[in-house]
């Protein structure tokens, strides 16, 4: 297995509202399927990277990547690809707090659709994860509002249901070369050349799969990967920016703090003081 993975109870509050478990930042698996037929105590969050099983041994379903499953304590676990390797972000933690903010996905077990999710739940939980490491005494209430903002983030961007239409191997390939490619100059032409389709049905399909436009998918995962990469202190926020697909360094500076809220040096100094 290769990826980040902590394991540390904290409890947030004197009534035990809000507990931390533990997380894992794009753990990747070998091909298995992981069968917990009692769950565990407390709620289980994962998004999938790949394409990967739901369900029950007996019921067994393919899902797409990007595909965020919620089990609730007590909930059997199932899930995984037995025919190639995989990778999950995920956390686990328990308490009132957690069911309020999830709503009703906390009240049974909830597989939905997250296009775009794997840099909002990567970075939440790198935040999460550099809290522990920089400190002998995480703070409780920084982890828990860290934890919340990223349910929030799940119930606002992962709401599409199994009603939602199913996604072209095509488009989701697409969506992983955006990925991977954050430094290329893409286009709406190249993208819908690429795709096979003209600009304009191109830019209205990816929008009905996604919920966004190409280029602000892109955007997006280019500011999440630039917080992360601050974090590095080696690396320079010019060096930062042309990571990210930026040689005007008063450009991508604009655009982070529109998009992230505050502005690359400031961020830098959050991170430093975890």
């Amino acid at each position: 297995m290769k990826g980040t993975v902590l394991w540390r109870d904290l409890v947030a509050k004197a009534d035990a509202s809000f507990v931390f478990r533990g997380l894992g930042i794009r753990e990747r698996m070998p091909p298995c399927l992981v069968n917990r037929p009692a769950g565990w105590e407390g709620f289980l969050v994962m998004l999938f990277h790949a394409p990967v099983t739901l369900g029950t041994p007996d019921a067994p379903r393919a899902f797409p990547a990007e595909t965020l499953a919620i089990w609730p304590p007590g909930v059997g676990h199932y899930y995984g690809n037995d025919a190639s390797s995989w990778e999950h972000s995920w956390f686990f933690c328990a308490g009132r707090a957690v069911a309020d903010a999830l709503g009703e996905a906390a009240r049974g077990p909830s597989v939905r659709a997250w296009p775009g999710g794997s840099g909002v739940m990567t970075w939440y939980l790198q935040a999460i994860y550099d809290e522990f490491a920089a400190h002998l005494a995480p703070d409780g209430r920084i982890v828990a509002n860290f934890v919340r903002n990223v349910v929030y983030e799940i119930m606002r961007y992962g709401a599409a249901d199994e009603a939602a239409p199913r996604v072209p191997r095509r488009f989701l390939e697409l969506r992983a070369r955006l990925d991977q490619e954050l430094d290329a100059r893409h286009t709406v032409k190249s993208l819908a050349e690429h795709a096979g389709y003209s600009p304009p049905h191109f830019l209205r399909l990816f929008q009905r799969y996604f919920g966004v436009s190409p280029i602000e998918y892109l955007i997006r995962q280019r500011m999440h990967a630039a917080a992360r990469l601050l974090s590095d202190q080696n690396l320079s926020v010019t060096e930062v920016a042309a990571r990210v697909g930026y040689d005007d360094i008063y450009q991508f500076s604009r655009m982070f703090r529109r998009r992230m809220g505050a502005s690359p040096t400031a961020m830098r100094r959050r991170s430093a003081r975890r």
